[in-house]
């Protein structure tokens, strides 16, 4: 770890542990700021805890390729963290949960899933949580989701998102010329309307179906569509 301004940053973590407790002092300096947590914790962690005390992430603690972090299914943050984006867990394939405590004043968690504050947008949404997700109608950036929709494992329902639409296990932009994202539990054929002209990368990773007819409309198949 450095110390700058008597705050400590941790630099580096060497144990091989499941879980792992970032500790609030080091040297008796408060730990303010995670740089990097090292090659050991990305192999075998899976339940992280970050204190009260840790207010800010290195942009690449949670980066990698796909076998960093491969065990790391939940993360607990303490009240001080803020500057987190959905783009910082990519590298985290396995994550299952993200919890943040009650009184950080800028993000709120439900169901593992992290908020802004007052849930008008979606800040973290763990690759591998499972089961049905039912989105809130007060979000806001639901782009955030959808973008990333055939990455994740779980089954995103809404009633209410703009620009979006989901029909019978499918999800389309509003005016259905984008597919977006097929649910991993759709099994059978599916037919794609012919007002579809473009299909999202990762639109079919683990699908169950067994037969699909893409729209003739559509005109390029990019790479990991059928993933």
């Amino acid at each position: 770890y450095m110390v700058q301004n008597g705050m400590a940053f941790i630099t580096g973590f060497w144990y091989g542990q499941e879980t792992v407790h970032i500790p609030e002092t080091l040297g008796g300096y408060p730990v303010k700021g995670i740089q990097d947590l090292g090659w050991e914790p990305r192999m075998n962690t899976v339940h992280l805890y970050i204190p009260d005390c840790v207010t800010m992430l290195g942009d690449s603690v949670f980066a990698g390729g796909e076998s960093s972090w491969r065990n790391l299914r939940t993360i607990s943050f303490g009240s001080g963290i803020s500057g987190l984006s959905m783009d910082m867990f990519a590298g985290c394939k396995q994550l299952e949960a993200v919890d943040v405590a009650k009184d950080n004043a800028y993000y709120y968690s439900e169901d593992g899933v992290v908020y802004t504050k007052d849930m008008t947008e979606v800040v973290i949404f763990p690759l591998a949580k499972t089961g049905t997700y039912y989105l809130p109608d007060s979000v806001q950036n639901a782009d955030a989701i959808f973008d990333n929709l055939g990455e994740l494992s779980a089954s995103i329902e809404f009633e209410k998102v703009d620009g979006y639409v989901k029909e019978n296990g499918v999800v389309y932009n509003e005016d259905k010329t984008v597919l977006i994202a097929v649910d991993r539990d759709l099994t059978g054929s599916y037919v794609m309307p012919d007002s579809v002209t473009e299909i999202k990368r990762f639109a079919f990773q683990n699908s169950s179906l067994s037969h699909v007819t893409v729209s003739k409309n559509v005109t390029e198949i990019v790479y990991y569509t059928f993933y």
